[in-house]
């Protein structure tokens, strides 16, 4: 079964894609004291990314005709929720850019209308978010 995703989902998923930016910048200023310059840097480039996958989800996204047995709206959705609680929580700054590093490229995947490439990217951010 093919589910096409719609101006709304996309709107949807793009705001999703915001809101882990902002996760990742407070989780930058919050932790400020400790970052070095290169750790600042990197999150900076994970952030700004991240705001520009969310702008271009919402020309690019719609009209996907997503194969559910390979990956589901709401599969992408829970994977990029399962990030944003993962950034939330993680100790590490190298973690937490890999994390946000899995999301970018599930961008990425989606752009490319791959849809191999979307399912192995929300993997991707389930097992980084996890291990």
């Amino acid at each position: 079964m093919t589910q096409t995703i719609t101006e709304q989902q996309a709107l949807d998923l793009s705001e999703r894609f915001n809101a882990l930016a902002d996760t990742l910048a407070e989780y930058k200023s919050a932790n400020s004291d400790s970052l070095t310059g290169e750790q600042k840097d990197a999150l900076a480039k994970c952030v700004s990314r991240l705001r520009i996958r969310a702008m271009r989800l919402i020309t690019q996204a719609v009209g996907i005709k997503l194969d559910s047995s390979s990956v589901s709206l709401s599969n992408i959705r829970d994977a990029v929720k399962t990030a944003q609680k993962a950034i939330a929580t993680i100790n590490t700054v190298k973690k937490v850019i890999e994390v946000a590093g899995a999301v970018i490229s599930l961008g990425a995947a989606i752009a490319s209308k791959d849809m191999g490439a979307i399912a192995t990217a929300v993997k991707g951010i389930w097992d980084t978010a996890k291990a």
